[in-house]
């Protein structure tokens, strides 16, 4: 999905986010234009809220969403003025 998103839209400005810095920078090599990654993993709920803090949009690709989503979802609340 991030791929497709780099490819189709590039004039837009997006980050990956994930545990694996490894495996973010393989996917955004594969991009003409790479996108930023950042850091971000559900059991850290700090590297979460930075992640939140510094987006205006976030989409969650990765799943299972039922152990995964709730974190992502609790930090956009935490963030949110």
């Amino acid at each position: 999905a991030s791929l497709y998103l780099c490819e189709r839209f590039p004039q837009l400005k997006i980050a990956i986010a994930g545990r694996d810095r490894d495996k973010l920078t393989k996917i955004s090599a594969q991009c003409k234009n790479p996108p930023e990654i950042l850091i971000a993993d559900t059991k850290q709920e700090h590297t979460i809220q930075a992640m939140v803090k510094r987006s205006s949009v976030i989409v969650n690709f990765a799943g299972p969403f039922s152990l995964y989503g709730e974190a992502v979802v609790a930090g956009v609340r935490l963030a949110l003025p």
